[in-house]
C-alpha cells in the first residue's frame, strides 16, 4: 500500500505592524485572543506580531467574520499572504520565529519583515537558493497581494538545497537590495506623516509609481537631501502624479539651492 499523502493545511500570515496593531479589531491577550490565532513575536510585542491564523480552525470557531476584518482592515491588502503547508498552525508559527531576525556581516540584528507583502517577494529574489529553501521549504504554495489587489505565487523553494542555520547573516548586498525595495514605501509613509493624516491622491499602485519615479529623478539628479526629496514627492502627489511629465522638472532639479528648488517645485505644482 502506498502512503497516505500528508494533509495540506491553508493559513493566513498578517502583519499587524502595518495595521498600526489590532486593538481595534481583538483582543490580543493571552488569555482572550481566539484559538485560531497564533502570534509569531513574543507576547510583549503580540499587538504588532506577524499571526498565523489557522482558517479552517477559524471556521469551527465560528468566527470567519472577526479572520475578514483582519484581512479586509486596509486595502489594498498588503499585510495579508496566504501560505499552504503540510506544517501544523503550531509547527508553522515555530518554523517562521526562526526568521524574526537576520544578521548583517559586522554583527547587527535586523528585523525580517517576512510577513509583508511589499518585501516577500525582494526575499525570494536576493536571499540565496539556500537562505529561501530555508524559509520557504517546508510551504507548498505562498501567495502574497500586490499594490493592484491581485495574488501572486512566490517561487517554490528547490528542496535539494540544504537549509541553513539561523539567524540569517545576510551580505551587505543583500542589506541594500531589502532596503531599496522598501525605500519607496517607507518614503510614501514618510510624506504621509508629514501631512498630518491629509490623505494622498492615487490608488496605492499609483502612489508607488509616481514616488518611484519621482525618487529616480531626485537620485539622477545628483541629489541628497532629503527636503527636496519630500519636496518633489508632495507636489507629485498635489498634482496627481502630472509634475512628473512637466518638461521644466528637470531643471529645477538641476539647481543647488536647496530653498530655490522647494519654491520652485511649489510654484509649478500650483501651475499645475
Amino acid at each position: 500500500m502506498t502512503e497516505p499523502l500528508p494533509k495540506i493545511s491553508s493559513f493566513v500570515l498578517i502583519d499587524s505592524a502595518m495595521l498600526g496593531g489590532t486593538e481595534k479589531i481583538l483582543s490580543m491577550d493571552e488569555d482572550t485572543r481566539p484559538g485560531w490565532l497564533i502570534p509569531v513575536y513574543k507576547e510583549d510585542a503580540a499587538s504588532v506580531s506577524p499571526l498565523v491564523i489557522d482558517i479552517e480552525a477559524a471556521h469551527h470557531a465560528g468566527q470567519i467574520d472577526l479572520m475578514a476584518a483582519l484581512i479586509n482592515a486596509v486595502r489594498p491588502q498588503l499585510h495579508v499572504s496566504f501560505i499552504d503547508t503540510t506544517l501544523s498552525h503550531e509547527a508553522l508559527s515555530q518554523h517562521l520565529r526562526h526568521f524574526i531576525l537576520v544578521r548583517t556581516e559586522a554583527g547587527k540584528e535586523l528585523t525580517l519583515r517576512f510577513a509583508d507583502c511589499c518585501i516577500l517577494p525582494a526575499l525570494a529574489t536576493f536571499f540565496s537558493a539556500a537562505q529561501w529553501t530555508t524559509l520557504a521549504g517546508p510551504i507548498v504554495r505562498w501567495r502574497v497581494h500586490q499594490r493592484d489587489g491581485m495574488l501572486t505565487t512566490l517561487p517554490q523553494a528547490d528542496a535539494e538545497n540544504t537549509p541553513v542555520p539561523t539567524p540569517f547573516v545576510l551580505t551587505d548586498s543583500q542589506i541594500d537590495h531589502l532596503r531599496e525595495a522598501a525605500a519607496v514605501d517607507q518614503l510614501i509613509a514618510n510624506v504621509q506623516n508629514m501631512r498630518y493624516g491629509h490623505p494622498l491622491s492615487g490608488n496605492p499602485a499609483q502612489q508607488h509609481q509616481w514616488a518611484g519615479e519621482a525618487r529616480r529623478m531626485w537620485w539622477d539628479a545628483e541629489h541628497t537631501d532629503n527636503a527636496v526629496l519630500f519636496s518633489l514627492v508632495e507636489a507629485v502627489f498635489d498634482t496627481n502624479g502630472e509634475l512628473l511629465k512637466h518638461p521644466g522638472l528637470p531643471d529645477i532639479l538641476a539647481q543647488r539651492n536647496i530653498a530655490a528648488i522647494c519654491q520652485d517645485l511649489r510654484q509649478a505644482a500650483i501651475r499645475h
